[in-house]
Formats: structure tokens, C-alpha cells, sequence
């Protein structure tokens, strides 16, 4: 990430955090005090902030979260050579390598989230974030490299066995990019962690992703515009849930559609919300690609899962959503809302100044 990116993010983070904090109205109660502590992992920032009885039990809890998303990325980090992730780029095809047990489950849990988008996510695209070379200034690959790189990809070339803790690829070059999936888990091993050791009303933005505490009051999470990330245009309630949003917003072409190898068509963006971190990130990326139409018709059809589309119409946002998202919607501030083809009035009320931008696929 460069540091005009980081710069950008850092501030859109920052604004998502307060504008949170203000609008759920969350305050220290009695003996309980909150504290705030933000690093930078996985190649993005991380904030975690909560309650405790004391600003030091408080700040150590949140070390755990930290040590937590830590742990995720010495797992399935692909950045360096070293992490079990990283190793299996080694393996001859139809070579069962054998796997710490979680990163078994964490790939499995990844191949669920491919099916059920469809193919929009796929985290066995190696090869294509290489062609198109999204981990450096990036590149147009030929048409021939397109569709080597699509050879060379594809998690129906993946066999994941739990029981053995073991994965076969059926193709040799074929290997894993952790950006859609990997966030979501490390979110996913800190929230437990933070709860173990005692923080309360906790909220994790995680490059984005937020997670938000189970036992908590809840929080108000802002959505921001596709084109103005400081700009919310809708509230979301959430409360031990999850929200993931993906957007080409900065970046145009940096989430690739893993059945063609092209870049994904830039319609606005997909929030996605759901109780589980990883399947909420690869969701948001695996939904954004099939588009709107498709993508929300697919997120109907799944059990847990809600989704936002914001459509940029020029002049105008126009809003999608899944028939269950009502029930988490506190405030939209577009018009048209348009749910099962039905139109609602515009709230008229001015926009505040925070939001939340997410691009899966950017780390």
C-alpha cells in the first residue's frame, strides 16, 4: 500500500470510528473505561477499541486481539515464503501436503464462500494477481497470459480434506492470494480473543472490516459513498455481526473476476453484512463481482447473509438490498431505495461527515 493510500485509509478509518462511537451514543459506564489502540497488520490498519475496569487490563486485552490477527497472518500470509499458506506454491499436483489443521479449516471455509458466490470469489487466483501485477503498479497482461494464468488458477483445482489436515492441487504453478479471505479470519480470531480476555463492548475495524462485539449495546456503522469515502450514505445497527464493503473506489481494476481473468465491472459498491468475519470478506468480494443483479439475487438465496448494493447513476445513488437488511438499517440518505422493486422516500436529513470503504482485493 502506498502512502497516500494508507494516508487515505487512515483517515476514512478514523472518521468510521468516531462517527460509530457518536451515533451509538457509547460512553464509559461506571467503573468501565474505553480505550483505543490501533496498529498496522496484515499490510492495512487495525483499531480496536472497548471497555474495561481499568485502562490497563483494557490495553492488554487489546495486545490479545492484536497477537490474535498476528498468529492469521503467520498462517496464511502470502506476502512472504514462509507461512504454510505460502509453502504450498511448492507442491507437485496431486501431492496431499499436509497442513496445520486451521489453516485446513480456513481453506475449506474459503471454498464454501467461492460456491456460494458462484465463482465470484476465489482465493486459488495467484497466478492472475501476478499477471495483472496488483501487488506492484500493475499491468495489462496479454491475452495469452490471461489465459495462462486462468489455467493456473481456480479452487476446482483444490482438494481440501479436514479430517487429514491435507490439501491436493491438481495443478502444479496453481496458488493461493489471501486478500479476499484473509482479513475476515484474523477478525475472526480476534473477536474471540478480545472476549476472552475481558474486553467489553468491543469494536474491531479491521482495513475496513468491521466486527462489532456480541454482548454489547451494539453500534452504528456508517456506509460511504462508492466515490466519496468520507461520505456516509446509510447507518447499519450491527451487533456480533460483521460488515465488509467492496468498491473499486481508488484503485479502478484491482478485483478481478476469477472466471475470466478481467478486471470486475465498477458499478459502485457491495456491503455485505453476516456473523462471520471470513465469509463476510470473501462474500464482499465474490458478490461485487456477479454484479448487481446476479449478486443480490444470490445473496437472497443465502442463509445469514445481507447485502447493500449502491449503483452509481451518474446523478444520482440508487440503493439495493436484500429483503432481510431492513431489520439492521437505521438511516439511508440516497433515493431511490429500491427492495424487491418497491421504492421508499428518501430520508432528508444531511450527511455526516465518516464512512467505511473496503477493497478486498487491494492489500
Amino acid at each position: 500500500m502506498t502512502p497516500e493510500l494508507l494516508r487515505m485509509s487512515r483517515s476514512c478509518m478514523k472518521l468510521m470510528f468516531w462517527l460509530s462511537l457518536g451515533l451509538a451514543g457509547t460512553v464509559s459506564v461506571g467503573a468501565l473505561e474505553t480505550v483505543e489502540r490501533e496498529a498496522y497488520l496484515m499490510g492495512t490498519l487495525c483499531t480496536i477499541l472497548g471497555e474495561a475496569s481499568s485502562r490497563e487490563q483494557g490495553l492488554a486485552a487489546i495486545e490479545t486481539g492484536f497477537s490474535a490477527i498476528e498468529a492469521t497472518e503467520a498462517l496464511l500470509s502470502t506476502w512472504r515464503p514462509d507461512t504454510p499458506l505460502a509453502r504450498l506454491r511448492q507442491a507437485q499436483s496431486g501431492q496431499a501436503v499436509e497442513v496445520p489443521p486451521e489453516l485446513a479449516r480456513l481453506l475449506a471455509a474459503a471454498r464454501e464462500a467461492w460456491e456460494e458466490s458462484a465463482g465470484g470469489f476465489d482465493p486459488a487466483i495467484g497466478a492472475l494477481v501476478q499477471a495483472w501485477d496488483l501487488r506492484g503498479p500493475g499491468r495489462v497482461p496479454t491475452p495469452g497470459e490471461i489465459a495462462g494464468a486462468l489455467a493456473r488458477s481456480g479452487m476446482q483445482k483444490v482438494v481440501v480434506d479436514t479430517s487429514r489436515a491435507t490439501v491436493t492441487l491438481k495443478n502444479e504453478g496453481l496458488f493461493f492470494d489471501a486478500g479476499g479471505f484473509g482479513k475476515g479470519a484474523g477478525l475472526a480470531r480476534a473477536g474471540d480473543a478480545l472476549t476472552r480476555a475481558g474486553l467489553h463492548n468491543w469494536l474491531i475495524n479491521f482495513g475496513g472490516q468491521v466486527l462489532v462485539d456480541p454482548d454489547g449495546p451494539g453500534r452504528d456503522i456508517p456506509v460511504a459513498h462508492p466515490r466519496d469515502r468520507d461520505r456516509p450514505v446509510a447507518i447499519l445497527h450491527l451487533r456480533g455481526l460483521s460488515a465488509a464493503t467492496s468498491s473499486l473506489g481508488q484503485r479502478p481494476g484491482h478485483i478481478l473476476d476469477p472466471r475470466s481473468g478481467q478486471p470486475a465491472e465498477d458499478f459502485g459498491s457491495v456491503t455485505i453484512v453476516g456473523a462471520d468475519p471470513l465469509r463476510v470478506d470473501a462474500l464482499a468480494t465474490g458478490l461485487f463481482v456477479l454484479g448487481p443483479d446476479r449478486g443480490l439475487a444470490r445473496a437472497e438465496s443465502l442463509p445469514g447473509v445481507e447485502a447493500l448494493y449502491l449503483l452509481d447513476r451518474g446523478d444520482h445513488l440508487e440503493a439495493r438490498a436484500t429483503t432481510g437488511l431492513q431489520k439492521y438499517l437505521v438511516e439511508m440518505l440516497v433515493s431511490p431505495w429500491t427492495e424487491k422493486n418497491k421504492s421508499q422516500p428518501v430520508i432528508n436529513r444531511p450527511a455526516l461527515d465518516g464512512g467505511s470503504h473496503r477493497s478486498p482485493h487491494s492489500k
